[in-house]
C-alpha cells in the first residue's frame, strides 16, 4: 500500500493472540521514550518462554525512584502499560508485543551480551541522540567526583563499539579497562536457586577522562544526583 492508501484512526491499537495488553500504532520518539530504550540497553533485559504460551516478559533493573518512577510514568503514558510485577530492584512488563518491540523491532538485544544501539538511534541528531544516552548513562553510568571522570561498563562488544561512535559524534574520547565480577543481585538469585557456582564475568569499563568531561555536558545526565556531581567537577575544572 502506498502512504495515502494507509488509513489508521488516530486512536488505533495493535494487539497480538494471548497477548493481555494492546500497545498504540504510533510511539513517538520524543525525549521520553529515547530516555526509556536508553535505560531498557543500560539495565533492561526480556525472556520468553516457549512452553508456556503467552510468557513474553520485558524487565528494567532499578532501584533509584527517581529512575523506577520514570520508566513507569514513560510505559503508563506512551505504551499504557503497567508493571506486572514491582519490587526493590526491578520492574517487570509482560507483553509480547513490548517484547518483540525492544528485541525484534528496535534490536537492543534480550541479555547482556546482546545489547547493541539500535540502527534508528545512532542515525539521529544529536540533539535527539543525547536524550537516548542520558538514559543509558542513568541506567549503566557512573560519575565520580575524587577521580573527575564518567564511565559505564558492558559485556557486549558490539554495544561498545555503538557507545564510542556515539561518544565521537560529540568530540568525546574515551579509554577502556577490562575487569572480572560476580553478576548483579538478580542474576546471583538464579545460581542460587539452581544450586549452582555463581560464576564471574569478564567486563569492560568504558572512561571518560578528565579531559574529556566537560564535553560530555552536552550529553548530561537526567539523574538530579549525577546531574550534581557532573556540574561539580565541570565548576571545578573550569
Amino acid at each position: 500500500l502506498t502512504k495515502k492508501e494507509i488509513k489508521l484512526p488516530k486512536k488505533s491499537y495493535l494487539a497480538a493472540k494471548r497477548d493481555k495488553v494492546n500497545l498504540p500504532t504510533k510511539i513517538p520518539l520524543n525525549k521520553e521514550v529515547l530516555n526509556l530504550i536508553g535505560l531498557y540497553v543500560a539495565e533492561g533485559y526480556s525472556r520468553k518462554n516457549v512452553s508456556k504460551k503467552g510468557f513474553y516478559q520485558v524487565s528494567f533493573s532499578a532501584s533509584e525512584n527517581e529512575i523506577r518512577e520514570r520508566i513507569i510514568k514513560t510505559m503508563r503514558k506512551y505504551f499504557y502499560l503497567e508493571p506486572s510485577d514491582l519490587n526493590d530492584d526491578s520492574i517487570v512488563y509482560s507483553s509480547k508485543l513490548l517484547y518483540e518491540l525492544f528485541v525484534n523491532i528496535l534490536k537492543c538485544g534480550s541479555n547482556a551480551y546482546e545489547k547493541r544501539i539500535p540502527e534508528l538511534i545512532l542515525n539521529l541528531p544529536q540533539e535527539k541522540l543525547r536524550y537516548f544516552l542520558q538514559g543509558y548513562f542513568d541506567g549503566d553510568g557512573s560519575v565520580s567526583y575524587s577521580d573527575s571522570r564518567v564511565t559505564c561498563d558492558s559485556v557486549a562488544e558490539g554495544l561498545l563499539q555503538d557507545l564510542e561512535f556515539c561518544l565521537r559524534r560529540y568530540g568525546i574520547y574515551n579509554y577502556r579497562r577490562k575487569y572480572t565480577k560476580k553478576p548483579g543481585l538478580q542474576v546471583r538469585k538464579f545460581y542460587i536457586r539452581k544450586s549452582r557456582e555463581i560464576p564471574k564475568f569478564k567486563i569492560t569499563k568504558i572512561i571518560i577522562p578528565s579531559s574529556f568531561v566537560k564535553k560530555f555536558e552536552q550529553i548530561g545526565f537526567i539523574s538530579e544526583r549525577k546531574k550534581k556531581i557532573l556540574k561539580e567537577i565541570c565548576s571545578r575544572n573550569s
